[in-house]
């Protein structure tokens, strides 16, 4: 048991200790029972919307964000980008040093993301996958190619699909043009297209 407060009760009447102490019982477990109720809830609300293994939001979460979108109840506002950033080597890595070495490589890149959208929206759509939401001022500004940038050099690269959205398709197409880029962006890295 983990002590998570303390009563302190005074002025009471000792004629009436037993009552008194059965209350104060029921008082204290009634308090401790709602705080580790909301603990609890705390604690899957956590677990329901962030990747553990890489600290990142998750597939849930992502979901939740696209549908709050569609639905119109929490809009992300246009223009904004979209990027899917397939990490290169996972399956290899796995083979080669087993799964906590692919582990350690999703780990990297996802910290990698985090620094360089810091301030956006990045997911762990599942696997090797992930999508950045990001606003963007209406320039071309391509977060894409800033990102394979910096991470030329790293042991592990992305192959990277980035779509600038205004808003004058659905937010599904718009997402499907991101996902097609990132597979031609594979493509011609392992040299196919």
């Amino acid at each position: 048991e983990t002590i998570i407060g303390f009563l302190f009760i005074t002025n009471f009447n000792t004629e009436r200790l037993v009552e008194i102490k059965e209350f104060i019982e029921l008082t204290a477990f009634f308090i401790s029972s709602e705080l580790a109720n909301n603990n609890m809830v705390e604690r899957l609300a956590y677990l329901s919307t962030i990747d553990t293994l890489t600290g990142v939001n998750n597939r849930n979460s992502m979901n939740a964000r696209i549908d709050y979108h569609v639905n119109g109840k929490q809009k992300v506002h246009t223009p904004f980008g979209i990027i899917f950033a397939d990490l290169n080597g996972l399956k290899a890595c796995n083979d080669q040093g087993g799964h906590e070495a692919g582990d350690r490589l999703l780990q990297d890149a996802a910290a990698i993301l985090k620094k360089e959208c810091d301030g956006y929206e990045v997911y762990r759509a599942g696997g090797d996958e992930f999508v950045v939401l990001y606003p963007r001022d209406g320039s071309a500004y391509s977060l894409s190619a800033e990102l394979m940038e910096r991470t030329r050099d790293a042991k592990y690269t992305f192959a990277v699909g980035e779509f600038l959205w205004d808003g004058s398709m659905s937010f599904e197409k718009a997402y499907a043009e991101a996902d097609k880029k990132m597979y031609a962006c594979k493509k011609k890295q392992k040299g196919e297209a």
